[in-house]
């Protein structure tokens, strides 16, 4: 959450690029298989392009839009909420650590 050199979870930035690219390549899969979206812009855009696009015999279309645009500004604020909320846990590390590469 707060990157600095005594707050990181590793000091290996192999590690941190690698546990960044299993947890999107886990969230794209699960996307891919139950038809979510992670940005409300793209949740929009494909539904209205099938709506418009596609016959809609059923209405099955348009029927989980809004889920598709809640749900991603949902878990943005949840995130963003934790984020401040676990950042100012460190606020006193990272402003030391901040002076000491400064006065480095």
């Amino acid at each position: 959450m707060v990157k600095g050199l005594r707050t990181a979870p590793t000091g290996d930035g192999v590690a941190g690029a690698l546990a960044v690219a299993l947890t999107l390549l886990a969230c794209i899969r699960t996307g891919g298989k139950l038809g979510g979206c992670f940005n409300p812009a793209v949740g929009l855009s494909v539904t209205t392009f099938s709506q418009m696009n596609l016959e809609d015999d059923n209405g099955s279309l348009g029927h989980y839009m809004y889920a598709f645009i809640i749900g991603p500004l949902l878990g943005g604020a949840i995130a963003g909420t934790f984020s401040l909320s676990h950042s100012k846990n460190f606020e006193e590390s990272v402003e030391s650590e901040q002076e000491d590469v400064k006065a480095n």
